[in-house]
């Protein structure tokens, strides 16, 4: 059913965006109704990063064909959503028929995480967009009651991400002693690639480089529009410093 290519050749790419963004634009269209054609308009409360993700997931899904208008599918899928079993029966068919190709024979009742991160290898070219894709599966396999072991909905640790130590807790008495000296305990960091973010690096002599950090799934118009919000510090800080344009070039 679905357009995936088989061997080593490129396969489309499966949904990346989180399932439950999914489940809320089916949600939408169950208190409303289903458009004929499922655009860009049809879209609206969403952000500009959900809406660039949701159309091919519709299409990956076979909710939508090739020219957006809406298939049976979708339509079944928002009948039965405030149908408990109904609404797992079709979600299951989608998911089943949509990742046939990607599955393939492998048996999800006892395979491990990587076999299945195996399986998903030649849907993007991007790391962190593939992790996407496997974590929309398993959410969307879990909620279509799609047997998966425990080796695969175990929580993964996020490469680079530490699991705090269980440290005992202070005595009350040295708790109060730290706050009055000014040691407020601080909330623990948060890697934004865990978020989905990315870190791009300006280094500058003498100093810690400048770090900036971007969604994964920014589109083009969004980044022009973060470009020229970049353009405005640029110039906010050049008017700080008191740089003229031949300094900048040294």
């Amino acid at each position: 059913m679905s357009e995936n290519q088989t061997g080593e050749e490129k396969q489309a790419t499966p949904p990346y965006l989180p399932f439950k963004t999914l489940k809320r634009l089916i949600s939408k269209f169950q208190e409303t109704t289903v458009p004929q054609r499922i655009d860009i308009s049809a879209l609206q409360g969403f952000s500009g990063s959900d809406r660039s993700a949701l159309l091919p997931a519709l299409k990956y899904l076979g909710l939508v064909d090739n020219e957006q208008m809406a298939t049976h599918k979708i339509m079944a899928l928002v009948n039965s959503y405030a149908i408990s079993q109904e609404w797992k029966k079709q979600l299951n068919k989608i998911i089943t028929d949509s990742y046939a190709d990607i599955i393939n024979e492998l048996d999800l009742t006892t395979a491990t995480r990587k076999q299945l991160e195996e399986k998903f290898k030649n849907v993007s070219t991007s790391p962190a967009v593939k992790q996407k894709c496997i974590r929309f599966y398993i959410s969307a396999a879990k909620e279509a009651d799609i047997g998966l072991s425990k080796h695969i909905t175990a929580r993964q640790t996020v490469k680079g991400e530490k699991r705090a130590p269980r440290n005992k807790p202070k005595e009350k008495s040295q708790q109060v002693n730290n706050h009055e000296k000014g040691d407020v305990p601080k909330p623990p960091a948060i890697d934004p690639k865990t978020l989905g973010y990315e870190e791009f690096t300006a280094p500058i002599k003498g100093h810690q480089p400048i770090k900036v950090w971007f969604p994964n799934s920014v589109t083009k118009q969004e980044w022009e529009s973060a470009r020229r919000q970049l353009e405005v510090i640029h110039a906010m800080v050049k008017n700080f410093f008191g740089f003229s344009d031949e300094e900048e070039k040294k």
